[in-house]
């Protein structure tokens, strides 16, 4: 696959440095890396979530934060995370292909789809709070 060159900020280039060899990556498959998660993280989240986040502060630390997350303790640092800037979380539903569970800050979860970016709830009864 043919590369091309581009100029990123120094900052970012030796955070990508300091997090590749904690997952056996070079600096430049850490930053394709992010770039990945940021496009996967851009199709998840709504537009007025990724607003939300962005305008109640700067996350301290993100490379930090997603270094450690591919763990079970890490993954409920960052659900935590999300969850203190008041937009919901989303994960796949198992059982059910196409479909994801919407778990709000107040813990009610709700199955739906995402259609054109944007979460559209499954009519199937009550809503539950999660545990």
């Amino acid at each position: 696959m043919p590369t091309i060159p581009l100029r990123l900020d120094p900052a970012l280039v030796n955070e990508a440095r300091t997090a590749a060899p904690l997952f056996d990556r070079t600096p430049t498959a850490q930053v394709e890396f992010w770039a990945k998660l940021g496009k996967v993280a851009e199709a998840v989240f709504s537009t007025s979530s990724i607003r939300r986040l962005k305008a109640t502060a700067r996350i301290e630390n993100l490379a930090q934060v997603i270094a450690g997350a591919d763990s079970p303790e890490g993954r409920a640092r960052f659900a935590a995370l999300v969850r203190s800037k008041g937009v919901p979380l989303y994960r796949s539903a198992a059982d059910e292909p196409g479909v994801f569970i919407e778990t709000t800050p107040d813990g009610i979860e709700r199955h739906g789809r995402f259609v054109n970016r944007q979460f559209h709830p499954i009519r199937r009864g009550r809503a539950k709070t999660a545990r």
